[in-house]
């Protein structure tokens, strides 16, 4: 059995360099969530904390995320991350380069360049200097 999420997670991991680490830390941080209201005032400013798990460390120490669909709350989470975290790095791999919703115009790879973020689509496009 795998001790993988999903199969591409599976094979990104057979490309990255010896010492790379899965899941080894989780990051927990404060972010706004517009899809609650409080339930003390109804106001939409609601801030709470989450948590997330990049899925790959680096030996270089950059972080790893490997993703097949990409959801609002994906995106939301991403963001939140990079904001409370700005001296670490994350870089992306895209399964494949979607639109992010149906009937969208954007596609993943347009997302992560507005968002700032480093990303390739499918394991063979994984850039060497990254793992430098």
């Amino acid at each position: 059995m795998t001790p993988f999420r999903s199969k591409f997670e599976g094979r990104v991991a057979a490309v990255l360099p010896p010492g790379t680490e899965y899941e080894p830390r989780t990051f927990k941080f404060p972010i706004a969530d517009p899809g609650y209201r409080c339930r003390m005032c109804a106001s939409k400013d609601v801030v709470r904390t989450t948590s997330y798990t990049p899925d790959f460390r680096l030996p270089n120490g950059t972080w790893l995320e490997v993703k097949g669909k990409l959801t609002g709350a994906n995106r939301r989470r991403l963001v939140a991350w990079k904001a409370n975290f700005p001296e670490e790095t994350l870089r992306i791999v895209f399964m494949a380069d979607n639109k992010l919703s149906k009937g969208a115009k954007s596609r993943y790879s347009e997302w992560a360049e507005k968002a700032g973020f480093d990303y390739c689509v499918g394991v063979k496009n994984i850039p060497e200097v990254w793992f430098k």
